[in-house]
């Protein structure tokens, strides 16, 4: 498996991630209600989920600014939430906040990410460059 495929193996578990943390929030709140009121943070969330949503549709597409404002947003969730489990434990938070924090990590760090960005952004040449025809599905991606 080449550098190219790990990173978009890694890429999808990181929006797997973010999609997923955001989702259950949304429905919690629906759910169980919130303590500013259910349905401004209903709708808060699902504004959330829709600018996640597309810097992952540009992460995807190789955009570094993307990439940045998701290491932004998931290291700030991180600590933030770190932060604020200081006054009240939750184990279910801890785990969210340690995800988010590990996302951040990963994709500062990773160099299969980086090298999936350059494949897409085209700045990638020789053996990397042919993840296409590599891929034992036939689909390309």
């Amino acid at each position: 498996m080449n550098m190219v495929e790990q990173g978009r193996k890694v890429l999808n578990g990181v929006a797997l991630a973010l999609v997923l943390i955001n989702v259950i929030s949304v429905i919690s709140v629906m759910a169980y209600g919130s303590a500013e009121g259910g349905s401004t943070s209903v709708i808060q969330g699902l504004v959330r989920l829709a600018f996640i949503g597309a810097l992952l549709y540009f992460l995807y597409a190789g955009n570094k600014v993307a990439k940045w404002l998701l290491v932004i947003y998931a290291l700030f969730n991180g600590l933030a939430g770190t932060l604020a489990l200081l006054s009240v434990f939750n184990l279910v938070l801890l785990a969210v906040d340690i995800i988010c924090i590990a996302i951040g990590i990963v994709l500062i760090t990773s160099k299969p990410v980086d090298s999936y960005m350059r494949f897409k952004r085209g700045e990638l040449q020789g053996e990397d460059h042919d993840f296409e025809t590599e891929n034992s599905d036939g689909t390309g991606f």
